[in-house]
């Protein structure tokens, strides 16, 4: 997955063009999403860390450098930056003293950590990009052995009342975490995060497990994410990838893949938006998103949306595909409960569901509304279509559009949101999202294809890319 920065010939047109179709923006907040106060942009210090780096730094430039992340995180206050070299960093400060698989990396709120870098650079634009070597790993007992490695590779918590700012977290690998213990030493393998606002970017969160939220779990609070690869997690119960539960969560340009739970919602499973709330949807958005080969022993091979007395699973994809995902009962790619009081509901516009597997609804189960989209075996909505999708190499799981797509110049201008999660890093959630999965632009006029979609041309792609 690449990313570029700046703009590109054209956008400024495109962007008035769209900007009267991006819809949902910022209508406000539900009752039970936290408010983030306001931090400057400008960083109060600067740490630096680099495990390459000798002993004894004091962490305010590269070349004195801290070794160790969990230097740089103790010392680091609201508006602080953490600037992070490439290597691998193990966490060491215990959250339950006495316990040494408690040990995460607690990042404090309004806190920026980066990583990525070279070790030297001086400004963040400058970043090597080295993310996927930006590891920070919850094996930090035996090497090897799961079993005594960390609960939480990542703590983000927040004890009560409004959090100063948002804690970023941009350009790792989140690895390692195994969550297998009681209360919450069995959710969030990965990250867990609890009251807090979250950004997440350029992040690979890959191989943890835990009984709930193997990736993240986040309640309540506001989530962000951007540019992120979530794959191989486990969770025993609920939730392979991402369980969120009373959460703001916007998720941009972001690839789920074989994820599994052995119960329910392989990748995602939510319990989102508290009962008889309204008119601030969609508090959770999905946008140009890829899931596939995600498994889910019982409901919802990607996705889950539960229900209670008190709380629903609601939900908005946008631009998304769905492919190759398996539920052991219903729902291949998405569940939505009926049964109970508040029951869960998830709205498709833009996205392509092909090749899910299940017993019963082998592409969606429940109240799911579907538009301008392809679903395989056909199903009820304005713009829907039953053809295949012609991918490039559906075996090989490169699931762009390929020649002659029925999904060329086919969704809805109107479907498209504002730029939430800032997508193109501009510094604005007010404009119209004109990236797809690629970091290449949307809205992009195929010549050769009749225009089928809805709006003015050009007419956007159905699913995360644009042909």
């Amino acid at each position: 997955m690449r990313v570029t920065r700046g703009r590109k010939p054209g956008d400024d047109m495109t962007k008035s063009h769209l900007m009267s179709g991006a819809r949902h923006a910022q209508r406000g907040l539900s009752l039970f999403v936290l408010v983030i106060a306001a931090v400057p942009a400008e960083a109060r210090t600067r740490w630096h860390v680099n495990a390459a780096a000798p002993p004894g730094g004091d962490g305010l430039a590269w070349a004195t450098a801290f070794d160790s992340l969990d230097s740089a995180l103790t010392l680091a206050a609201v508006g602080d930056e953490v600037w992070v070299a490439q290597g691998t960093y193990h966490p060491t400060v215990e959250l339950e003293p006495g316990n040494p698989r408690s040990v995460s990396f607690s990042v404090p709120q309004a806190v920026r950590a980066y990583g990525g870098f070279d070790g030297t650079e001086t400004a963040l634009d400058q970043r090597a990009g080295l993310f996927e070597s930006t590891v920070l790993s919850g094996d930090v007992g035996l090497p090897g052995d799961s079993s005594d490695n960390a609960y939480h590779v990542v703590h983000v918590f927040h004890p009560g009342g409004i959090p100063p700012g948002f804690v970023t977290i941009d350009g790792f690998k989140i690895t390692g975490g195994n969550a297998n213990g009681t209360s919450m030493a069995g959710v969030g393998g990965g990250i867990c995060c609890f009251n807090s606002g979250l950004l997440l970017a350029r992040c690979t969160i890959t191989d943890n497990w835990a009984r709930v939220g193997a990736a993240l779990h986040a309640q309540p609070g506001l989530v962000r994410m951007k540019w992120c690869k979530v794959t191989d997690n486990r969770a025993g119960d609920r939730a392979g990838a991402i369980w969120g539960h009373l959460i703001n969560l916007k998720i941009f340009h972001s690839v789920f893949a074989r994820n599994s739970a052995g119960n329910r919602g392989g990748a995602i499973f939510l319990n989102s938006i508290v009962g008889g709330s309204s008119g601030v949807e969609p508090v959770v958005l999905f946008e140009s998103c890829l899931f596939y080969d995600n498994y889910a022993g019982h409901r919802g091979g990607a996705v889950f949306l539960g229900g209670g007395p008190f709380s629903a699973g609601k939900g908005t994809w946008v631009n998304c595909t769905f492919a190759f995902n398996i539920a052991g009962d219903s729902g291949g790619a998405i569940h939505a409960v009926t049964s109970l009081d508040n029951p869960g509901h998830a709205d498709l516009a833009n996205s392509i569901l092909w090749q899910n597997q299940a017993p019963v609804g082998a592409q969606v189960k429940g109240r799911v509304r579907i538009a301008y989209s392809i679903v395989q075996g056909g199903y009820f909505g304005a713009g829907n279509l039953a053809l295949d999708p012609v991918f490039v190499d559906a075996v090989g799981r490169d699931l762009r559009l390929g020649p002659g797509s029925p999904a060329i110049d086919a969704a809805n201008n109107f479907a498209v949101h504002f730029d939430l999660a800032d997508v193109d890093d501009d510094g604005s959630t007010q404009d119209a999202v004109l990236l797809d999965l690629d970091a290449d632009r949307r809205f992009r006029d195929d010549l050769g294809t009749p225009d089928t979609g809805l709006g003015l041309a050009p007419i956007i792609d159905m699913g995360p890319f644009e042909r």
